[in-house]
């Protein structure tokens, strides 16, 4: 549920809908009583009573468990599903209230007073549902693709270590020279994260040491630009072939730490370069 409710809902759900609920569909209410029932004289107190217990227990039990299904499905289908059942939904447990309230008013005056309240209750309500509940669904959306990219630019990257890993004593000095080897292809070189670029990846041939573990995790490609990772992280592979996803924080630590700087200082010229990608 939160993946759909953020802050700025809160004043429309709270402030703005209650007020066009109760007030407005408490005075069409009442003018509807007044019109088209023999109670000519109806208080306003009475169109609001009718307004709450209407539209509470129409969306309570007609649209509540419809917003709940689609909390919980992601599809197309049951948005659409969605869509068209609850304001039926709504409409008629709405009228079947307004009788229960009000027993002695036939069945076509009730259907001729509740018509256009609760329309403009359901059109209020969808109104402030559609402007909360889309931009969010389609922010979702977006953030699944993103990470999609972001997967699939993690697998090329496992693609490039495969390369190495045929002749790790003869490591490139680019990653070109891996197409030129005939090890990949040029496809495998581009980023689905830095889409139209030839090579996506930034690549830093490795310090050979005696220190087995210093030397193992070096940090030999790096992905880019990787914002749906979250705020200022980036995809990271190191010589041993573990790939993670680190802040640019940690990275900085990383480059400058005590313990890996001698190893990693090859990268400290690319460091803004990188920085700049987080912008």
């Amino acid at each position: 549920m939160s993946d759909f409710i953020k802050p700025w809902h809160i004043p429309l759900i709270l402030g703005v809908f209650p007020i066009l609920w109760l007030v407005l569909g408490g005075y069409l209410f009442q003018q509807g009583l007044v019109k088209f029932s023999t109670k000519r004289r109806t208080p306003f107190s009475e169109g609001l009573i009718a307004s709450l217990l209407c539209g509470g227990v129409g969306g309570a039990l007609g649209v509540a468990p419809l917003l709940f299904l689609v909390t919980k499905s992601r599809s197309t289908g049951i948005l659409v599903l969605v869509a068209l059942l609850a304001p039926i939904l709504f409409y008629a447990i709405g009228v079947m209230t307004f009788s229960c309230l009000h027993q002695k008013v036939k069945i076509n005056q009730v259907l001729r007073i509740c018509t256009i309240p609760l329309i403009a209750i359901a059109l209020s309500g969808g109104l402030i549902a559609t402007a909360c509940i889309v931009p969010t669904i389609i922010k979702h959306r977006e953030s699944i693709a993103n990470l999609k990219r972001i997967q699939q630019a993690g697998n090329k990257m496992s693609s490039i270590y495969n390369a190495f890993e045929r002749n790790f004593n003869n490591m490139p000095d680019t990653l070109e020279e891996l197409v030129k080897r005939g090890w990949i292809d040029a496809d495998s070189l581009t980023s689905p994260i830095l889409e139209g670029k030839s090579v996506g990846y930034l690549y830093a041939k490795p310090v050979v040491t005696n220190n087995y573990r210093k030397f193992h995790n070096q940090i030999l490609l790096i992905a880019p630009n990787c914002k749906a990772l979250g705020e200022n992280r980036i995809l990271i592979l190191t010589r041993r072939g573990d790939r993670t996803d680190i802040s640019f924080e940690q990275l900085n630590k990383y480059l400058t730490g005590e313990e890996s700087k001698d190893l990693n200082a090859h990268w400290l010229p690319l460091k803004d370069k990188l920085f700049q990608s987080a912008d």
